[in-house]
């Protein structure tokens, strides 16, 4: 079974929520909570199924294997869990888990294209923040598909 994952790409960093604009229009501008600093809608759309792999630093294995059962548990999908190393072989849509030098401890980007998710947090805090997000708008997908 298939499920397309959200047809938007989000660029996004997460820092303190100020409460300014009512929940329900931010809900409307992004739907994740807590709303990310910076939002940027893209024409991409991620096809997230069985096959799809997810790419790890080392240092990220808890988070991924967190992705993978939520991923099972909410939405029936299984990716296969790929520490990042050699690539040969691999084919289909990739889910990547990386470190990225110049972010705060809970900051994360996330970016959805076509065949590539790629979220990078310089810390632990961070990737645990991005993997909420993206299982925010994986339930959010599958609920609406």
């Amino acid at each position: 079974m298939m499920h397309k994952l959200f047809k938007i790409g989000l660029a996004a960093l997460v820092a303190t929520v100020v409460c300014s604009a009512s929940a329900q229009q931010q809900q409307q501008e992004c739907p994740l909570i807590p709303k990310p600093v910076e939002a940027m809608a893209m024409d991409a759309s991620f096809t997230l199924d069985n096959r799809t792999a997810i790419l790890y630093d080392e240092e990220f294995a808890p988070q991924a294997q967190l992705l993978q059962g939520e991923l099972l548990a909410q939405c029936g999908i299984s990716p296969v869990l790929n520490p990042e190393g050699p690539q040969k072989g691999l084919s289909g849509t990739r889910i990547v888990l990386q470190r990225a030098k110049k972010l705060g401890e809970e900051a994360y980007t996330l970016h959805i294209d076509d065949n590539i998710i790629i979220l990078q947090a310089s810390e632990r805090k961070g990737m645990i923040n991005a993997t909420m997000s993206l299982l925010q708008l994986a339930r959010l997908a599958y609920h609406t598909s």
